[in-house]
């Protein structure tokens, strides 16, 4: 699945599933897009947490069907969907979301949403050795699709109330905003 598709599809399915309290800002609206190494090619979630903490959840698309140069229109392929898990409800403590929390939500809303697109996903919490993967993303989930391409969502930023953007502050994840 393409990007620009990707992102109106997990922001829909987010959005009719985002806790009170909780707010979603727009990508490009966080103003994340004027920092260094960003762009109109980047794109991912925002969430604000009821305390003013603030997550931003980066998302890339990596190996597209093989002989795609996204010249042409998308072939959309279909095939089973991944078994639907129970649902997980995205809880706050004192205000405060945690990443382990936030990445059980977002894959359990993925996985129940049974796109017929969608063949596999894997969390990062989960994932047998992290060495092997080739990154270090502590939280984040890859999703791979029938079309032969994958999805890969993880943490940017994670910061406290009032905390801003800045390259102190770039992958410097917490466990809780």
């Amino acid at each position: 699945m393409r990007l620009p598709r990707f992102q109106t599809w997990i922001t829909t399915l987010v959005d009719a599933n985002l806790p009170t309290g909780v707010k979603r800002i727009e990508w490009a609206d966080s103003g994340i897009n004027n920092d260094r190494g960003m762009g109109e090619h980047c794109t991912g979630l925002v969430f604000e947490a009821p305390d003013g903490g603030t997550v931003y959840w980066q998302t890339v698309v990596g190996g597209g069907p093989k002989g795609d140069t996204f010249d042409r229109p998308e072939e959309i392929v279909e095939g089973d969907p991944p078994a639907p898990v129970a649902p997980v409800e995205l809880t706050m403590t004192d205000g405060k979301l945690r990443m382990s929390d936030l990445e059980a939500w977002l894959t359990a809303l993925v996985i129940n949403a049974q796109s017929r697109e969608l063949a596999s996903v894997e969390r990062f919490t989960t994932r047998p050795a992290k060495s092997n993967m080739g990154f270090s993303h502590q939280f984040g989930y890859t999703l791979k699709w029938h079309d032969g391409s994958s999805t890969t969502s993880f943490l940017r930023y994670t910061l406290a109330p009032g905390e801003r953007r800045s390259e102190s502050t770039e992958w410097r994840i917490k466990e809780a905003v």
